[in-house]
């Protein structure tokens, strides 16, 4: 009897495990796709910004936000603007800023992802995010998403319309702590399948916009007298599980190794795409790790390992076939420093 205990308990711990995969990948904004030492700003596609976070993009003509550490300027972590309260962030680099309402919602902001598989009809699944309302604001709002099956990018419109109006998700409250992260979580099942893009945001012409207006004593910034008429809010670390789903993806292609970045060592790959040979830099404390990178295709062959010997290394990729690859970075622990794609031409 016990032996059938531990048996049961073992493949409940598996199905859990099935259950509660993350299909985002990038989902704390870390890692950027540029070969610049730091990237933040306006994520708006006539600066051609849009698409400078990595598997995130504005797909609309608007302009949301991105805030790194890195920055100096006006898009730094923690974020003070006026002397109000500072924007710490939930975990270690980097979140995304947009706006949910402005001028009675003739307006809104998105930031959209691809996930890393389709969506399946009829399975349940969870939604989740941290989210934090601007210090600001004068107006609180509800946020959500809606689930495309084709990509949405650079739509000339400055408030989105789903293309699949069933499969819009939002809060049924609104969002008002502008002190501390408020994690939301939206349970949903789709109507349809092959959806595998999410995009994060208001939708007025699907679902009303829920509005809060705050009183002077829950505004982080109540000194001010200015009414700017709009519901601003931060977000971080976005999560999508299956709750029953049978299959298990099992490359995680967009992580960091948070102890690793805690103790200041980071990465970074360019150019992407690739040619020829990748360079590999680290940053930070890197002698007593002995870093190697993998690269492998998208059924898990591995093509190449290589050491990765000092900061800079130049890893040759000349013999692969042009095709999409992944990366993973590990020191001599099996620690993963990071992992994402590159992309060989």
């Amino acid at each position: 009897m016990r032996q059938c205990v531990v048996i049961l308990v073992i493949l409940l711990g598996a199905v859990f495990c099935r259950a509660q995969q993350n299909l985002i990948l990038n989902g704390r904004f870390e890692a950027f796709d540029t070969i610049a030492p730091c990237v933040a700003g306006d994520l708006s596609p006539s600066l051609g910004s849009s698409h400078v976070i990595q598997n995130w993009w504005n797909p609309t003509i608007t302009s949301s936000d991105y805030y790194q550490r890195c920055d100096t300027g006006s898009f730094r972590i923690p974020l003070q603007i006026s002397g109000s309260y500072q924007e710490d962030p939930y975990h270690l680099n980097a979140y995304v800023g947009l706006i949910t309402l402005l001028n009675g919602g003739i307006y809104q902001e998105y930031i959209a992802t691809h996930l890393k598989t389709s969506l399946l009809k009829n399975k349940h699944y969870e939604f989740k995010a941290l989210v934090n309302s601007y210090d600001f604001n004068f107006y609180n709002t509800n946020i959500g998403f809606c689930l495309e099956s084709d990509s949405i990018d650079r739509d000339t419109v400055s408030t989105y319309s789903p293309r699949h109006p069933a499969n819009v998700y939002m809060t049924d409250s609104v969002i008002k702590s502008c002190i501390d992260w408020t994690d939301i979580s939206i349970k949903f099942s789709p109507t349809i399948d092959s959806l595998r893009f999410l995009i994060i945001g208001t939708f007025p012409s699907v679902t009303p916009i829920l509005i809060y207006r705050p009183t002077l004593s829950e505004i982080c910034l109540p000194d001010s007298t200015s009414d700017p008429g709009v519901a601003y809010y931060l977000i971080d670390d976005v999560r999508v599980y299956c709750l029953d789903c049978d299959t298990l993806d099992t490359i995680d292609t967009t992580t960091t190794n948070l102890p690793l970045l805690s103790a200041g060592l980071q990465c970074r790959l360019y150019p992407n795409p690739v040619n020829d040979k990748l360079i590999v830099e680290l940053i930070g404390n890197v002698e007593d790790n002995d870093f190697s990178i993998t690269i492998s295709d998208v059924l898990g062959k591995v093509y190449t390992i290589a050491l990765l010997p000092g900061k800079i290394t130049a890893v040759d990729l000349t013999s692969l076939p042009a095709a999409l690859y992944f990366y993973e970075i590990k020191n001599k622990n099996n620690l993963r420093l990071q992992s994402g794609k590159v992309m060989k031409e």
